[in-house]
């Protein structure tokens, strides 16, 4: 059974227990910044990010993005779609069920990519006997990092930007992956609990085409 999560005036996710959202997603949408207008969205689970991104620009008094929202697993896809109509947002959402390495999406298509991808390598961290779970949690194959690069480089235009979250701990195979794909990092924020605390997540923001150099913002903490 599903359960409504409020996440602005009228707009929403559905989620489940299998399907769910945690403060990471939160902590991505709120690192990508106002202004784009195509976006595509990579593992969106239950649309909270794409809804969070609706819910930022509508409080900021700015035109609503056009959001492409995809999730390999037909349920959270499902899922997604429900909040988006109960939402009202279906002329700026669009929920597709499909892999990111295959989707169908035009080359040079989006001005930009979020992600919250698996965190761990195959057969690391505690693997899940829940399908949804491991899916979510953890990379279906050695190649999976540079896959997802390598998916987001494909659809953003020449100078279009993808965000994502990630465990600092990968961080070095963060940046090779994304710049053996053509993507430059360009903004990095750490995240942790307190001052005397190791950060425990990493968002990062990389420039198709870009130039080296790289911006290390303060650390937010809780």
């Amino acid at each position: 059974m599903s359960h409504w999560e409020p996440l602005g005036e009228a707009v929403g996710v559905f989620t489940t227990p299998d399907h769910t959202f945690g403060a990471d997603a939160m902590r991505l949408a709120a690192f990508v910044p106002q202004g784009l207008r195509r976006i595509c969205e990579f593992g969106t689970g239950c649309g909270v990010i794409a809804l969070q991104l609706c819910v930022a620009a509508r409080a900021a008094g700015r035109e609503l993005p056009q959001i492409t929202a995809l999730d390999v697993q037909p349920e959270a896809a499902t899922l997604a779609a429900q909040s988006v109509e109960r939402s009202g947002l279906q002329e700026h959402v669009t929920v597709l069920t499909a892999d990111w390495r295959t989707a169908p999406l035009a080359a040079g298509a989006f001005d930009a990519v979020v992600c919250n991808p698996p965190y761990f390598p195959p057969a690391t961290g505690g693997v899940s006997e829940n399908t949804a779970r491991r899916i979510a949690r953890h990379e279906d194959s050695p190649a999976a990092l540079d896959e997802l690069c390598v998916s987001a480089a494909r659809v953003l235009k020449n100078g279009g930007r993808f965000f994502l979250c990630h465990r600092p701990e990968r961080l070095a195979d963060l940046t090779v992956s994304l710049r053996a794909a053509g993507l430059e990092p360009k903004r990095m924020q750490l995240v942790q609990h307190d001052t005397n605390s190791s950060p425990y997540l990493l968002l990062c923001e990389a420039r198709k085409g870009g130039n080296a150099g790289m911006i290390v913002e303060p650390a937010l903490l809780g």
